[in-house]
């Protein structure tokens, strides 16, 4: 997964809402409505957040700058 973002100087937590934003979006399509309320509220767990920095530390999430270079590179 790839999201990208302008440079800027977000807080945190931003950044962490969009990327819950682009994972919802992405798994919008295999939820019922009812579902759906209830995995939006899920995704703001801790224990997601910290899944969701362990993607991004182990590669399968990439966080891009405006000439889509990693942010964040090993």
């Amino acid at each position: 997964m790839e999201i990208t973002t302008k440079i800027t100087k977000r807080p945190y937590m931003k950044i962490m809402e969009k990327i819950r934003g682009k994972i919802a979006e992405r798994l919008k399509t295999f939820f019922t409505p009812e579902e759906w309320d209830r995995m939006v509220d899920a995704l703001s767990d801790k224990h997601i957040e910290h899944q969701i920095l362990l993607l991004i530390r182990q590669d399968k999430i990439q966080l891009l700058d405006q000439f889509n270079e990693p942010v964040y590179s090993k």
